[in-house]
This record gives C-alpha cells, sequence and structure tokens, in this order.
C-alpha cells in the first residue's frame, strides 16, 4: 500500500482541540501505541523562538505550545560526536558508562584505531551505501532495547534517516526496519542482507527522488520577511540539486537539500501505515532523523535565509507526519519526542569583529609540536600514538622502553599544551582516573572518560574556539562546545508546559521508561522528569 499525504491541517488541528480541551478518559493508565522520536540535527531553541512566527500552527508551535517544552537542555559530555549524543539520549548516561567516547578512538595499549560507527559495504566502489550496519554495542541498556525486551520481542523498532551513520545510535533497532537514502539510485533502503518489503519496493517505484531533484530550492515566502533578509539581500536565493558528476553517487548532493526532509516525512509516513505502528497492541518505536542545516558546509551560522527557510519547509513537514500518526493512531495514543543534536557556532571571523577571542585550533599541529618538545627532552622516537577527538594518545611503549616515569611525561604535555593559542584546560588520564568525585571544573570530560578508549591527554578549548579538521581534501570545522537544544515531549497525558531551567538529557530516557512503566535502565542514574511521569 501506498500512501500519499493530503492537506488536512484543519482536521487535525480540530481533533488536537478536542483531545487536549478534554483529556479523553479512556486513554488514562495505559501506555503510549507509538513512541515517536524526531530528532533534529542543528536545530537550536533560537531557531524555534526567533522564526515561531512563520511556522504553521500545526508543526513546531503545536509541539511548543501543547506539549512539555524544554528551552535549555544539554548534553553533558566531551564530544561533539552526533553518535554520542544519541546514545546518551536513548541510554539515559554518559559516555563513561555506555562507552560511545566519540567517532572513533584507539584501543587500549594497541596502534589499532576503533570507529563506533562500522558500515560493511557490498561494493564501496560501484554502491557505497549498500552494505550492513555494524550496529555498536552499548555498555548498558537503553530505551528501545527496554521497550522491545519488555513486549517479548513484539513491538516494533524502527528507524529512518539520510544516511546509515543516522539510524546506527538509536539503540536497539530491529534490522529490517532500519532505513536510508541510497546516493546511488535514489532509493530508500535497509541492511544489504534484509530482502525489501512489497510496499518499500512500492515507494521506492515512485521515484520520489528523482521529482525533488529537479526541483529548484527558492525562498517559500516572500523574501523580503526573511531574518537575516536585510544583512543578505544582494545575495541570490536560488539553488540547485541536479545529479551529480560522480556516475555511482549521482545523488549524493540531494541528501544536503531540504528536499531531504520532505522524502524521509513520506517513507516514515508510509512505514506507519504499511507496518502498522502503534496499530496492534504492543507499543512500537519509530526514530526519525531530520536536518535543520543548510548544506555541506560546516560555516553556515544559524540565521541565514537559507536555514530558516529549511525550517520552515521542516514545520510542513512534521506538521504532515503528525496528521499521518493522527489518522492512523491517534495523537493521544502517542507520545512524541522531538530533540537535537546542535553544534551550531558563531564563525570566529564574526566574533573577532565584536572583538570576542576566537580561533581554529588544529589537534594535528598540536601533537606535531608535542612530539618535537618530547624529542627535544626525551630523545628520538614517535612519542603520540594519535589524536582523536580532543585526545592525544601516547606512545607509552615507547616510555617503558625508555624507563621513564608516565606521570612526568603527562605531566610535561599538560604543561607544555596549556600555553597553546585558544586552549583552556588539559588534564591527564590518571588526573582524571584519581578523582574521588565529580568537579564541575572537569564533569564533562570525566563523563567522557572510558577506560580502555579514551585517550592519556584531554584537550578542552575555549569557548569561543573551533576545531580545524583536515581530511584528504576536506576541511571540517568542530565546534569545540556542545550548545543547548530544545527538547518537546508532546501527546499522550502530557500536560502543556514550558521549562526555562536548564535539563541534562540523561534524564529523558530514565523518565520515558517510568512514563512506559518499564524496569529502570541499568546504566542510568534514573533521575527523572517528574513532570511528564506523574500522570
Amino acid at each position: 500500500m501506498f500512501y500519499k499525504i493530503k492537506n488536512m491541517h484543519k482536521k487535525i488541528l480540530l481533533f488536537v482541540v478536542i483531545c487536549f480541551s478534554f483529556n479523553i478518559a479512556f486513554s488514562k493508565n495505559t501506555p503510549p501505541k507509538l513512541v515517536v522520536f524526531i530528532h533534529i540535527d542543528q536545530l537550536t531553541t533560537n531557531q524555534l523562538q526567533r522564526f515561531h512566527h512563520s511556522f504553521s500552527d500545526i508543526g513546531f508551535n503545536m509541539l511548543t505550545n501543547k506539549g512539555a517544552y524544554y528551552t535549555s537542555t544539554y548534553y553533558d559530555v566531551f564530544s561533539s560526536y552526533k553518535g554520542t549524543k544519541l546514545a546518551t539520549l536513548y541510554t539515559g548516561t554518559a559516555p563513561s558508562t555506555h562507552g560511545i567516547i566519540g567517532s572513533s578512538w584507539y584501543k587500549n595499549n594497541t596502534q589499532e584505531e576503533s570507529k563506533a560507527f562500522n558500515f560493511h559495504k557490498t561494493n564501496d566502489y560501484f554502491h557505497p551505501d549498500s552494505g550492513i550496519i555494524n550496529y555498536p554495542k552499548f555498555y548498558c541498556s537503553n530505551i528501545t532495547d527496554l521497550i522491545k525486551h519488555n513486549s517479548n520481542e513484539k513491538s516494533k523498532i524502527a528507524s529512518v534517516g539520510a544516511t546509515p551513520e543516522d539510524v546506527a545510535f538509536d539503540g536497539y533497532v530491529d534490522k529490517n526496519l532500519s532505513f536510508w537514502f541510497d546516493t546511488s539510485d535514489g532509493n530508500i533502503i535497509s541492511n544489504a542482507d534484509i530482502d525489501s518489503n512489497a510496499w518499500v519496493n512500492n515507494f521506492n517505484n515512485m521515484n520520489f527522488a528523482d521529482i525533488y531533484i529537479n526541483k529548484e530550492w527558492t525562498p517559500i515566502k516572500d523574501i523580503s520577511k526573511y531574518y537575516d533578509y536585510k544583512k543578505e539581500k544582494s545575495k541570490k536565493f536560488k539553488y540547485k540539486f541536479n545529479k551529480s558528476d560522480d556516475k555511482y553517487r549521482p545523488y549524493k548532493n540531494f541528501i544536503f537539500s531540504p528536499f531531504v526532509n520532505t522524502l524521509l516525512r513520506d517513507f516514515a509516513a508510509n512505514m506507519i501505515v504499511n507496518e502498522k505502528l502503534g496499530q496492534r497492541e504492543t507499543t512500537d518505536v519509530l526514530s526519525i532523523h531530520f536536518k535543520a542545516k543548510a548544506f555541506n558546509s560546516n560555516n553556515c551560522e544559524t540565521f541565514k535565509m537559507e536555514n530558516e527557510d529549511m525550517l520552515i519547509r521542516l514545520d510542513r513537514n512534521i506538521a504532515e507526519l503528525l496528521e499521518t500518526i493522527n489518522l492512523y493512531v491517534g495523537l493521544q495514543n502517542s507520545l512524541i519526542i522531538l530533540s537535537s543534536t546542535p553544534n551550531n557556532y558563531r564563525k570566529p571571523q564574526s566574533l573577532e569583529n565584536h572583538n570576542v577571542d576566537s580561533g581554529y585550533f588544529s589537534g594535528k599541529k598540536a601533537c606535531t609540536l608535542l612530539n618535537l618538545y618530547f624529542m627535544a627532552k626525551y630523545g628520538q622516537g614517535k612519542w603520540i600514538k594519535g589524536y582523536k577527538n580532543r585526545q592525544i594518545y601516547i606512545n607509552k611503549k615507547l616510555i617503558e622502553n625508555k624507563k621513564l616515569d608516565y606521570n612526568s611525561i603527562f605531566n610535561d604535555a599538560c604543561s607544555f599544551l596549556i600555553d597553546m593559542a585558544g586552549v583552556d584546560k588539559v588534564i591527564s588520564e590518571n588526573t582524571i582516573r584519581n578523582m574521588d568525585s565529580k568537579i564541575n571544573r572537569f564533569i564533562s570530560i570525566q563523563n567522557n572518560y572510558f577506560y580502555g578508549r579514551s585517550g592519556d591527554i584531554f584537550i578542552e578549548l575555549k569557548p569561543n574556539w573551533t576545531e580545524e579538521i583536515k581530511n584528504h581534501k576536506e576541511k571540517f570545522i568542530i565546534p569545540a562546545k556542545n550548545y543547548s537544544s530544545p527538547l518537546i515531549i508532546f501527546g499522550k497525558d502530557i500536560t502543556p508546559q514550558i521549562f526555562l531551567n536548564s535539563i541534562d538529557m540523561k534524564q529523558l530516557a530514565p523518565s520515558i521508561a517510568a512514563k512506559l512503566k518499564l524496569p529502570k535502565l541499568n546504566g542510568a542514574n534514573n533521575s527523572n522528569l517528574l513532570e511528564i511521569i506523574k500522570k
């Protein structure tokens, strides 16, 4: 069955008014039939507030007005890696417990590099998006794992995103219900060892990617009404995402367009209908990964016209997704969780124009200089084993062979690195391990420390400094700080409220477990958001 979304804005708005005004009695004290995680990469609370007048009444604004809206949530972790944050969200605990400390790390006392995300491609050259996800192993339980186990394996746990890496960190996901976009042929695909369902083939036969890729991206409203219009009115706002010259990945530009969100929404709606998510006796889960950031660019700032336009379009996508949930499950039988993994930042150039200290830090250069310093002081050798996620791995075997003192080496490294431009704090692994309790000044580093994976030296940058990493010909800009983000919980038995106080995202998963009357998560401290579970 192929499901096409129609315009039913008036119907869904009327339903919401009735549902939340009279608080339907029959739904009390029963768990929701469908839990939907809407993850929006790079979304900030400031954007929701700044652009709210451009949104409809049945998308973002309905969620913020009718749900529990936390305006300032944060991931108290050292890593900026999206997978680390998602693992924290689903497990309710820090990387020091769940083990995903960053995108990659070196195994203890070896030169072997391990990656958090592993994807076994069936054909790396001709079909790079086709393969099998090797789902990362968490070292504790997670909320989707609990839901599946508590249902005697009957619950369906599904996920869809633009890339296989998007869906890899959603806790437990049914292998046959994990989907992503294929840049080779424009289809939505799953793990290569899974046969496609008939409805998936029918969806792909509609060739939506070909329809969307031929569209021009122009302003969706009067361009003079955009927030940044006065600053950018001289520039052209007209883009095309035609098939690329890469004959093996002709659709690779499509995932950086606003239309990828529309395609994912279409597919998610069809999954709800055809897999009967939320329409069976158990609680099902659907995770959807949208994008709030325009282009494959790390220097797009928060309020560019393109980003505002992308959010207006995403608002409509979310409204239509809620329409589907309402029609087939009922919003009163669903729990919608909207979260974000923001890394937005202001460019150092713009900060410097306002006399704010900022700049770029290169970990590779820092390691080169540190190695030269060690060679001058302790003799020739490769003293630095590697660098990952602002962590330096020191060659302990070389220290042992030269019969040097570990603590002296680590202290020298910290003293040398702290004088570098942009460095705020430097701390060694030994110091972290010997701390008796959490210390506010180093709590994000302590939360990210996992023995056997973490580096020997941690470097924390000053607030407005950014890490620069060169990978072959591409240059990636990684914000050093984790920014506060919105969290919205909407649906079954949720009282509309706005919370301005800061909330640790580790509180979300234990709260969902409590609301669904599940066992406690074994890695979390089970500190709950009491306001969403009191009913």
